[in-house]
């Protein structure tokens, strides 16, 4: 019995992951249902036009978590609120896509920020060819992303395909007491809330040892509500 529910499960899932990919390939994103922010993105996307010669491209430096090549991009002197990604070995853009496309479809898409497919004109590709032509890289995965890229410009030198994403906006905290080294800590306070076993997670609000803003400018978060602090965490 458990394994035929087991198997009607991965069956289902499988059955949403086609229909999910064969919608990013062929649909529009707006016929796929989302929160207001995917809704939003959707309207926004409709609208980019990375030719315009007002938008400042910034081309994307390496970053601890990040070896993808791409670009921000700024309105004037603004900071930039959003980047291009063309395929790298780090950031394939149909993979992405699907991802959030899969979040939508399953009602969880907060959890991933919103990307869609966009293709640069030739007055863009150009900026970008230049950016990434003139510069040099000296992490092995960076020269490998490099190359990709530089593959691809050369292919087509007038457009290249990629993901276009806004850059997040939320704001970021560190929860020092949930655990280190990527090593959950089964002692916290909510780990008997994720627990079948445990109590169920309340409305009473609950501080989190070590939380703090993982940004300059935020400060640390007002107590939540242990169900709701669960519920993110579990998520």
């Amino acid at each position: 019995m458990l394994q035929s529910i087991k198997r009607a499960a991965i069956g289902h899932v499988l059955a949403a992951l086609a229909c999910t990919m064969a919608m990013a390939q062929a649909a529009p994103d707006h016929s796929v249902p989302g929160i207001k922010r995917d809704l939003d993105f959707d309207a926004i996307l409709k609208t980019v036009d990375l030719d315009d010669p007002s938008l400042h491209l910034v081309y994307k430096e390496p970053t601890s978590d990040g070896s993808s090549i791409g670009f921000y991009i700024a309105t004037g002197d603004t900071q930039p609120n959003a980047s291009f990604v063309p395929t790298n070995t780090s950031s394939i853009p149909e993979a992405e896509v699907v991802s959030y496309r899969l979040a939508r479809f399953l009602g969880v898409s907060r959890n991933y920020f919103p990307v869609g497919y966009y293709k640069l004109g030739p007055k863009a590709t150009a900026l970008f060819r230049d950016l990434v032509f003139n510069t040099h890289e000296f992490e092995n995965d960076r020269i490998v992303n490099r190359n990709v890229v530089m593959k691809e410009l050369k292919a087509d030198p007038n457009a290249i395909l990629g993901i276009y994403r806004l850059k997040p906006k939320t704001k970021m905290y560190a929860a020092k007491s949930l655990g280190t080294a990527g090593q959950f800590n089964l002692k916290s306070a909510l780990a008997d809330a994720l627990r079948a076993s445990g109590q169920m997670p309340d409305d009473k609000p609950m501080p989190l040892e070590g939380v703090k803003g993982g940004r300059t400018g935020f400060p640390a978060p007002p107590m939540e509500k242990q169900v709701e602090l669960a519920r993110q965490l579990s998520t």
